[in-house]
């Protein structure tokens, strides 16, 4: 059960933020590419325009998912708990900051490899918003953690360390309603 509920959590937070890296992709495209000349183009024009637009996406969609799958892991091994009240914000958006910078630093490292050049500022600025959109994805996902558990009735144990449902008591306290 525990698996099916962390492939579902992988598969939601990929989602989140493919849609993010789309959204993210779709303003960068607009202003990089004029996309407000559009209405005058021939249609070769928009042919070309309609390539570049479906490439850009998939590459931004594509990055945003790597972020996703960094981001899953990352919680995984830095949560250590199955308790949505016990992670704070900041520590999600820490993650989710990390994360979103692994792509370019990763790409940074290969280019070091390859023996270009350490000075490349473009790189740094994409990491940067990368960071800063991924430490707001993951603020994101952490509210919607936070909601889909308020939503499901469950409530921390402080005990136990992790949720159970309001109305029903866990069989294994079953001598606490003799009580």
């Amino acid at each position: 059960m525990m698996i099916w509920r962390r492939l579902r959590g992988l598969l939601g937070n990929i989602a989140t933020w493919a849609g993010v890296g789309a959204v993210l992709g779709l303003l960068i495209f607009v202003v990089r590419y004029d996309a407000w000349r559009l209405p005058t183009a021939n249609a070769d024009q928009i042919r070309r325009w309609l390539r570049l637009f479906v490439s850009w996406e998939l590459a931004a969609s594509l990055w945003g998912a790597l972020g996703g799958i960094t981001f899953s892991v990352a919680v995984w091994l830095g949560a250590r708990t199955n308790d949505v009240h016990r992670l704070s914000s900041r520590r999600m958006a820490i993650w989710g900051a990390v994360a979103g910078a692994t792509l370019p630093a990763g790409l940074y490292v290969v280019r070091l490899l390859r023996g270009a050049s350490p000075y490349f500022p473009t790189l740094w600025i994409v990491g940067s918003l990368s960071a800063i959109a991924g430490a707001g994805v993951g603020v994101i996902v952490y509210r919607l953690l936070r909601r889909a558990s308020a939503r499901d009735g469950s409530v921390p144990n402080p005990l136990l360390g992790e949720g159970m449902p309001n109305d029903i008591l866990s069989p294994s306290r079953a001598h606490d309603r003799a009580l």
